[in-house]
């Protein structure tokens, strides 16, 4: 659960989706603005695809936050703290 010593969580932005439609988990980490789709690492990498049906990608992500020891709870705050930063801090 430590990315840089800071917590994360796996979340969905609806408009983080591959060409074909597919969902791309984004991650979010504890109070820093913005959140990081999983677009791969690479010049030759190919975004994440967790498929069109949102409810699965949803699925797959509260699966991946759980394996990171998150509840729902926990993931919902991650989150959201990654929304309501003020700039500079």
């Amino acid at each position: 659960m430590d990315l840089y010593n800071k917590r994360y969580a796996f979340t969905l932005v609806e408009e983080q989706r591959t060409d074909s439609g597919g969902y791309i988990p984004c991650i979010a980490i504890e109070n820093e603005l913005g959140y990081y789709p999983m677009s791969g690492n690479g010049e030759c990498s190919a975004p994440w695809d967790w498929g069109k049906d949102r409810g699965l990608a949803q699925s797959l992500c509260d699966e991946r936050n759980e394996k990171l020891g998150l509840s729902r709870l926990d993931a919902f705050k991650i989150i959201t703290s990654s929304m309501f930063v003020k700039q500079g801090e």
